[in-house]
This record gives C-alpha cells, sequence and structure tokens, in this order.
C-alpha cells in the first residue's frame, strides 16, 4: 500500500517522516494508515505463498513433462524462483493451454485470451489470469 525508504542527513529525514504522518509525529509513529494489520497478515502468510508457489510450478513442470513437453527447470529439480518454462513448439498448444486456465479461473473465466503486440516484446503476448490480484498473471 506504501513505503519506501529514506536516507540522508538525519534533519531532512525526520522532514520527509512528517510530510508522510503529520508535523511533530514524523517517524516516531510508526506505520500509519491502519496497515500494521495488513503488514502482520503479510509476514504471516508469506511462508504459506511461497510454498503453494513453489508446489504448483512443480506440478505444472511434472504434467507437462508427462505429456512429453520440454520443461526447465525439471520436477523435482532445484529452483530459485517461481518460473516454469514450458516449451510449446508452436503458438497454438500455448493459447490452448491458457485458455484452459482462464476458463477455470475464479474471476474472468469468460474471457477469451488471445495474443497481442506488447511493448518490449519482439513477439505477440498472450496471458491467462483472472485472478483477485491486479498484475498477478
Amino acid at each position: 500500500p506504501t513505503g519506501g525508504y529514506v536516507a540522508g542527513r538525519a534533519d531532512l529525514v525526520e522532514q520527509a517522516c512528517c510530510r508522510l504522518t503529520a508535523p511533530g509525529i514524523g517517524a516516531e509513529g510508526g506505520t500509519g494508515f491502519d496497515l500494521n494489520r495488513l503488514l502482520f497478515q503479510g509476514l504471516f502468510l508469506a511462508p504459506q505463498m511461497v510454498a503453494e508457489a513453489l508446489i504448483s510450478a512443480d506440478l505444472v513442470a511434472q504434467v507437462f513433462a508427462n505429456r512429453g513437453l520440454p520443461v526447465q527447470p525439471l520436477p523435482g529439480g532445484e529452483r530459485s524462483d517461481v518460473i516454469q518454462a514450458v516449451k510449446f513448439g508452436a503458438p497454438q498448444p500455448l493459447q490452448e493451454v491458457c485458455r484452459a486456465f482462464q476458463a477455470c479461473s475464479p474471476i474472468g473465466g469468460y474471457v477469451d485470451p488471445v495474443p497481442a503486440p506488447m511493448p518490449g516484446y519482439a513477439s505477440e503476448l498472450v496471458m491467462a489470469g483472472g485472478t483477485f490480484i491486479d498484475g498477478s498473471t
């Protein structure tokens, strides 16, 4: 929701804190804007969310490897993030998978993901992401 770091001379850091909160409160007030619950909730849920993401990525690797598609990393392989690469070899199978994911999503299951140009990408991009969180694709 909000956040950042301020570094520099102590008086300027305090001025920045007073601007964010209120004159006289500054950095002494701690988090504001009723964020404590959200901060603690994030710390509490983070291990579970990370575990679920890693398990899901490994499941995707296993499912597509069982279908004979090259995957990286391999199922059960060591991971440094949750990105799972699957080589479909053609656009059509990828589009079918995106449609299936979207159709099973809790939000926007009726949407048909179609490839489209996207700045910064050499080829058209297709994404499925019917989730509760914007940008989570």
